[in-house]
């Protein structure tokens, strides 16, 4: 063989040896060009973080280690649509272990799959709930004049208030101690019982604005009467219910949040309102643990609770495969998180699926990572020490994935209504 053709077969030989090894890691897609992703914002960044990509044929790319955001990755000729975001990241703390604590390295992975190349984006899902922004208000004291002798005062939503009164002057001064007041649903009733009745009189007032200033009982020109709903279906621990007083100021009043210790609950209701939000929730403690609220027009005689959204769940190690009969938010973790933090290594995959049954690639556990820490190299195998938990919240009103992404844009009462369960699969 003369020295050409056997330069010509060397240089062949190590061109395939070269393409064997970057096939893992690259996909052969001419003329497809780079597929960026700017990550604006996610989960915390601290002690050593490194961040990569995946796709779902297992292939890493862009890894690099981070500290702070924006993050900007780029997978050069890449021709998926969508990529798996990747956080590894090692951190010291303090967990449980028994009854006592200890200090670990804990090792976190956190992969998020279905992200789209080209567009900026939150890693974290924004799940609109309850609306919080806390106000610090000082105190203040209500005096009520032309009072008669009332039998019990109620405030909703229920909070620490002391009173007095001067029945020869028929007055009675409330007063209200230094407090913290959510500044997205500052109003609160103030209701009277007269002797003799099972109404409450009352007066709507806006906590984050009050002061102390006197009023006459004839502004207490609110009826609220006490009304039962039976529940059916599964069993719930806790209830939390709020008026509805005006659905385009998005004014509330939070009537009360109770465990739940028969299978109804009472609430005291006004003669005048635009509707009624009732929020029940399952045991966390359970294997399988569930929450929703729903907005009615008028209050029900009986509800019927219960969220199954999540029809079977399984994961080989390379793969898993989730059957949902709804569309949402999924997350995967491994069985003691996040519900109570006692591992030193933790794992979740989390994205948004369309109802039906999905198989996602489970990311690999990025090699560069585990050569400087070789601990981390378990995290591959998380999954299979007690099982995983898989949860998955759901909107009514979101039509689509788009939606979810955008739920911010829903109009207030459709965020308002929501569902999740949680199913620890063994």
């Amino acid at each position: 063989m003369n020295t050409r053709n056997s330069n010509y077969l060397l240089f062949l030989l190590a061109f395939l040896t070269f393409i064997s090894c970057e096939k893992e890691n690259a996909l052969e897609c001419p003329g497809q060009g780079d597929r960026a992703i700017d990550i604006i914002a996610g989960p915390n960044l601290g002690g050593t973080t490194m961040a990569y990509l995946t796709n779902p044929y297992g292939g890493l790319r862009d890894e690099r280690y981070v500290s702070t955001y924006p993050i900007f990755m780029n997978w050069l000729d890449g021709c998926q649509e969508t990529y798996t975001v990747n956080l590894l990241r090692k951190l010291g703390q303090t967990i449980a272990v028994g009854s006592g604590f200890s200090y670990a390295e804990t090792y976190f992975l956190r992969s998020y799959f279905n992200v789209e190349h080209g567009k900026a984006i939150d890693l974290i899902q924004e799940l609109h709930y309850e609306d919080y922004s806390s106000v610090q208000k000082a105190a203040f004291s209500l005096t009520i004049t032309g009072i008669p002798f009332v039998q019990e005062v109620i405030l909703l939503p229920s909070e620490s208030f002391t009173y007095s009164s001067d029945v020869g002057a028929q007055t009675k001064t409330i007063n209200f101690p230094e407090s913290v007041v959510n500044e997205y649903s500052p109003w609160s009733y103030i209701g009277v019982r007269l002797p003799g009745s099972s109404e409450l009189r009352a007066i709507c007032i806006n906590r984050l604005n009050d002061q102390s200033r006197t009023i006459h009982f004839s502004e207490f020109n609110e009826v609220l009467r006490e009304e039962e709903v039976v529940l059916a279906g599964e069993e719930a621990k806790v209830f939390m219910a709020k008026v509805v007083l005006d659905i385009a100021e998005q004014k509330t009043v939070k009537l009360g949040e109770h465990v739940i210790n028969e299978q109804k609950i009472k609430i005291w209701m006004p003669t005048v309102f635009e509707g009624i939000l009732l929020a029940f929730s399952s045991s966390s403690l359970l294997s399988e643990s569930w929450g929703m609220q729903e907005y009615y027009e008028d209050l029900p005689t009986e509800v019927s609770l219960g969220v199954n959204t999540i029809d079977a769940a399984t994961i080989d190690g390379t793969t898993a495969s989730v059957e949902l009969n709804l569309p949402g938010y999924v997350r995967l973790t491994n069985s003691d998180y996040p519900l109570m933090v006692t591992s030193a290594f933790q794992r979740s995959l989390a994205g948004l699926l369309e109802a039906g049954k999905t198989h996602i690639s489970i990311p690999k556990v990025a090699g560069e990572f585990t050569a400087c820490y070789p601990e981390a190299a378990y995290l591959e195998n998380v999954w299979e020490e007690g099982g995983f938990r898989v949860t998955h919240h759901h909107y009514p009103a979101a039509q689509s994935l788009d939606q979810y992404k955008r739920l911010a844009e829903l109009s207030w009462l459709d965020r308002q209504r929501y569902q999740w369960c949680s199913v620890l699969f063994q």
